[in-house]
């Protein structure tokens, strides 16, 4: 009885996880000289057609853009996009921000 009850516990436990980030979970990487680029996410996001930037995101989706240790996340809340820049909140990207992700886009999805 013990073991059924740690079998339906663990499968629980994954039933859970795999509904909070429902999609593929993706890591695109890239290491050019000591130039680190990384793209991760979960759920499902599209890049515009210039691959520049996030067209759309499905709920609860997240995504991460990284270069050279600099942060920029994006998350879809019920709210719509939220970002974060090194772990701060931060209400929109600003110009040099946005640039940074066209950059990170371009560089993985050449490589």
């Amino acid at each position: 009885m013990k073991k059924i009850n740690q079998t339906l516990m663990v499968l629980t436990i994954v039933t859970l996880l795999a509904a909070c980030n429902s999609g593929p979970h993706v890591i695109m990487s890239t290491n050019n000289n000591g130039n680190k680029t990384t793209i991760e996410y979960y759920g499902k996001i599209a890049f515009t057609d210039d691959n520049t930037a996030i067209k759309s995101m499905a709920k609860h989706s997240q995504i991460q853009f990284e270069k050279n240790g600099t942060k920029i996340t994006a998350e879809r809340d019920l709210d719509g996009i939220t970002y974060q820049f090194d772990g701060e909140k931060i209400d929109s990207l600003n110009a040099e921000q946005k640039q940074m992700i066209a950059d990170i886009i371009r560089q993985v999805h050449k490589n």
